[in-house]
């Protein structure tokens, strides 16, 4: 693309069997003194010096924008994908002795057993002048005019531009008198995880009941000034809980293998903490 000045690869396939789960394409050999800048896990920076860099970073899940910027001495390259349809996507990183390995995949919709094609798709590959914010604006301008998201500011009330601080505590309304002598009520959120009387992270989506002291917690946070916030899994269904049924069908499964239900699972809690995803 001339007008871009960029690189547009569009892999595809095809086979005569079923089972196609992804075609890739690679940059190889990277210098090891250029790094990797990748919007993964809320935004990482990878070097030659990182200590056992990720091998796999899916989108959208740990890698969150489908975007990779390689950063050396004021230049560097940058891929991502021209995707508005937000297709699933694997980065595979090696990091060897001749330098870095990128691989990048885009995939079909599971489940892959039958699937013989995988349509086209666009990544751009260009090189920029400067540091990492360059190709970072590239991406998000065509971000923003592809996906039309709604800034943050205007999703939230004006008081959350006030908060310095969050505080996690249980919800007793005795250490209120003493969050006070710290912090600023009007600057600050409670974030309270254990209020549900099932107990944390158990029985979803079960919201009615509180233990006791929430209540009162709440009229004498908000007295003080305080911004409260109770810990919810909005996605999670217990799968003791009488709605399970309804919602099982819409769980998610694993693409692979046999394509299990997907749990959130804690085995260190007695009885185990279970809850479909």
């Amino acid at each position: 693309d001339e007008s871009a000045d960029e690189l547009c690869i569009r892999p595809s396939a095809t086979s005569t069997q079923g089972g196609l789960w992804g075609v890739e394409w690679v940059i190889d050999g990277i210098p090891l003194d250029m790094d990797l800048i990748l919007p993964a896990h809320s935004g990482i920076r990878l070097s030659q010096d990182t200590p056992d860099p990720p091998a796999t970073l899916d989108y959208p899940q740990e890698w969150e924008a489908q975007l990779v910027i390689v950063e050396g001495e004021d230049q560097g390259f940058y891929v991502w994908a021209e995707d508005a349809a937000g297709r699933f996507k694997r980065l595979t990183i090696e990091r060897g002795a001749e330098g870095w390995r990128l691989g990048f995949i885009h995939m079909p919709y599971a489940p892959f057993d039958e699937q013989q094609t995988i349509d086209a798709m666009t990544w751009r590959l260009g090189t920029y002048k400067g540091d990492w914010r360059v190709p970072a604006r590239r991406y998000r301008d065509w971000m923003e005019q592809a996906f039309g998201p709604v800034p943050l500011a205007e999703q939230s009330p004006e008081w959350v531009q006030d908060i310095r601080a969050v505080v996690t505590t249980d919800p007793n309304p005795e250490k209120l008198a003493e969050l006070i002598d710290w912090f600023d009520p009007d600057q600050t959120l409670l974030y309270v995880p254990d209020w549900r009387a099932p107990g944390y992270d158990r029985d979803y989506p079960k919201y009615q009941d509180a233990v006791d002291s929430f209540g009162p917690f709440i009229e004498e946070a908000h007295r003080l000034g305080f911004r409260v916030m109770p810990h919810v899994n909005f996605f999670g269904v217990d799968p003791l809980h009488p709605t399970f049924d309804q919602f099982e069908p819409f769980q998610m499964r694993s693409p692979w293998g046999d394509h299990g239900r997907q749990w959130w699972l804690w085995e260190r809690a007695e009885p185990e903490i279970r809850f479909a995803y």
